[in-house]
């Protein structure tokens, strides 16, 4: 509110609105920096939540195939990232994240993302 210059008689957010936004965020439909995105709309403009995730597209993916290509491209085009992690150093999985996050433009769900990145390295050990 401080950086809009809103007041809190000029909020045009409801409470049931503002639930909906919190149930999005807690059901993983959303990411916590979508939700940010979200809420700073509803501030400025109102709005239904799940209508403005629809318009800026910031429904998060936990398609499964979506995911695991992204991940192969991931994979393919860093090969010298994946021979360190099959040498040994683990830490070059988040840096893969943040690979595997830039390819899906943040859209993928980061624990099914993870989870599968782990697998598909590990596919590669052998």
């Amino acid at each position: 509110m401080n950086d809009s210059g809103l007041t809190l008689e000029g909020i045009m957010l409801s409470a049931a609105q503002f639930a909906q936004l919190i149930d999005m965020v807690t059901d993983k439909t959303i990411s916590g920096n979508s939700g940010k995105v979200v809420l700073n709309e509803m501030l400025k403009n109102g709005g239904d939540p799940a209508q403005i995730v629809k318009e800026k597209n910031l429904a998060q993916v936990s398609d499964t195939g979506f995911i695991q290509e992204a991940i192969e491209k991931v994979l393919n085009d860093n090969p010298k990232e994946v021979e360190q992690f099959l040498a040994g150093k683990e830490t070059i999985v988040q840096w893969l994240m943040g690979q595997v996050a830039r390819a899906t433009k943040g859209k993928a769900d980061p624990n099914v993302a993870k989870e599968l990145l782990v697998k598909a390295l590990e596919a590669r050990r052998k």
